[in-house]
């Protein structure tokens, strides 16, 4: 009778099956990987050679060599060499490739290097031309078979023409972003051919946005962002037929657009419920008020609204946008004189995430719903009041107050604003008709010759209004919150050509000097 143990006839030790790779995910760190020199060899062990290393590519080094927030500002993509990022080379081969766009002569060669990792027409992805007024865009035309991987073009305010467009669009199958801002073209029927078209631009192209042009974006399903600033095809029946196939706008611009109306913003905004940016600037009278606030239902995603110059929406939209829009970072209603103040309680109140808030203009408006809503507006960052005539010096003070919470009684510090402006009212009144002469204000407040008496009733005015905001304590923690929300104000006083006499006479000055040195120069010379 075999008297020994079962599990020495089949040990982990004896039958040396541990060391094969039969049971790599169940045993995977006992495979023996003994020193190449120690010739101690287990049975079934597997030897590992040691990786050969590889050289670098050339697009791992530039993207080592280079930052890669640089990336988004560069004009020509893919990037250059890193003997170029090094400072080896010439400017004419930097980053952002300046010197390479002064003529269309140097960008045609530095579009045909030879060497093939450097920026080429076959391989470049990105091509922003935008601001070069002096490029035609004839080269562009001629060398649109080879820009097959084009994925970006923006021809913002060059000289391109309607064959030069339609010859880059022909050529480039696969682009995704085109901007043809500010350019003198009048026909752009070949846009629709680019199925793969993410973001068109095309404000200030009155004569190629036609109704019919707007109407035929429609076969653009994928289009994300759209610019149609200053453009007079936008009307009900093109943005309709706009709206059939385009869904998935983020990024929305009808800035003066005259012929846009009730029909085509409703249009536009019930197809597109995901906007993330929409700008109706400057639409003056153009859609009532009572179609933007139904529009604004679908705004629930948005996160920047600019409603300036439109001075018919200050009735019902305002209580729409602080109800639906509670992840409103950025908000625009300068220019709007029928603003009231319940309604910029409700904005202040409803959108929580608010960061910016513009409300120049807005003349109606009174200090006190922003002494009620800046302690409560945490994310508030940017605050403009300009030309408010309400919104005081003093009661600047007093918001930041307000901001930091070392404000006092709200009623008090109302009650004092209050004293301060009728004392100045009285105090500019009586000043101004002797002094009109003088100065060349009429009307515009206090005169000069009273500054040390407005200046010390609005010492006292800051002071009172200081005096509710506590111990020292306090006031340092109002120099940290002033330092995150600024509150743009400037005066309401009206600008006369006596105001130009100090700088008038600075420049005959300075210019008196350079005479007198080109006289003694060309005396030395003589000499």
């Amino acid at each position: 009778m075999d008297l020994v143990p079962w599990h020495l006839h089949r040990s982990y030790l004896k039958t040396g099956w541990h060391c094969s790779n039969t049971y790599p995910p169940v045993l995977p760190s006992v495979r023996q990987q003994g020193p190449p020199n120690s010739g101690v060899h287990s049975p079934g062990a597997i030897t590992v050679a040691p990786k050969e290393l590889r050289p670098r590519s050339a697009g791992t080094r530039r993207a080592e060599a280079l930052d890669p927030r640089a990336e988004r500002v560069c004009r020509l993509l893919p990037l250059p060499q890193p003997r170029d990022i090094s400072g080896a080379a010439s400017a004419a081969d930097g980053i952002f490739q300046e010197s390479a766009l002064a003529s269309d002569a140097k960008l045609d060669a530095a579009l045909r290097r030879p060497a093939p990792q450097e920026t080429t027409a076959e391989n470049l992805e990105r091509l922003r031309l935008s601001d070069l007024s002096w490029l035609s865009g004839d080269l562009l035309g001629r060398m649109n078979p080879k820009m097959g991987e084009l994925k970006e073009l923006s021809l913002r305010g060059t000289g391109a023409k309607d064959d030069t467009i339609a010859a880059l669009v022909a050529g480039s199958p696969k682009l995704e972003s085109l901007d043809v801002s500010c350019c003198a073209v009048t026909k752009l029927d070949c846009i629709t051919e680019l199925y793969n078209l993410r973001e068109f631009r095309a404000a200030r192209c009155a004569s190629a946005t036609t109704p019919s042009f707007v109407g035929s974006l429609r076969c653009l399903g994928k289009l994300q962002v759209l610019d149609l600033s200053y453009s007079e095809g936008t009307t009900n029946e093109a943005l309709g037929k706009l709206s059939d196939g385009v869904m998935r706008l983020k990024w929305l611009s009808l800035e003066a657009c005259p012929n846009l109306a009730d029909g085509g913003l409703l249009a536009v905004c019930a197809a597109n419920p995901g906007l993330d940016h929409l700008s109706l600037a400057l639409n003056v009278r153009n859609f009532s008020d009572d179609a933007a606030s139904k529009a604004a239902v679908n705004f629930k995603r948005a996160r920047f609204l600019d409603f300036s110059g439109c001075t018919q929406l200050a009735r019902q939209l305002p209580n729409v946008v602080a109800r639906q829009c509670e992840y409103l970072e950025e908000l625009s209603f300068a220019g709007c004189p029928d603003l009231r103040d319940e309604s910029v309680r409700k904005l202040l109140a409803g959108c929580h995430q608010l960061q910016r808030l513009d409300l120049a203009g807005c003349s109606k408006l009174t200090a006190q719903p922003f002494l009620e809503a800046l302690p409560h507006c945490r994310a508030l960052r940017r605050l403009n009041l300009t030309h408010i005539p309400a919104i005081t010096d003093q009661a600047v003070a007093a918001l930041y107050n307000v901001a930091n919470g070392d404000a006092g009684d709200i009623s008090k510090i109302l009650a004092e604003l209050a004293t301060a402006a009728a004392t100045a009212a009285t105090e500019g009144g009586s000043e101004a008709g002797s002094d009109a002469d003088s100065d060349g204000e009429v009307g515009a407040g206090p005169a000069p010759t009273d500054a040390k008496a407005h200046g010390s009733a609005a010492a006292a005015a800051a002071a009172a209004a200081a005096s509710a905001a506590g111990n020292a304590q306090t006031a340092r923690r109002a120099e940290v919150q002033r330092s995150q929300l600024i509150i743009h104000h400037f005066g309401t006083r009206q600008v006369d050509a006596m105001d130009l006499k100090d700088v008038i006479h600075l420049w005959r000055k300075s210019k008196a000097k350079k005479a007198k040195k080109g006289k003694k120069k060309g005396g030395k010379s003589k000499k």
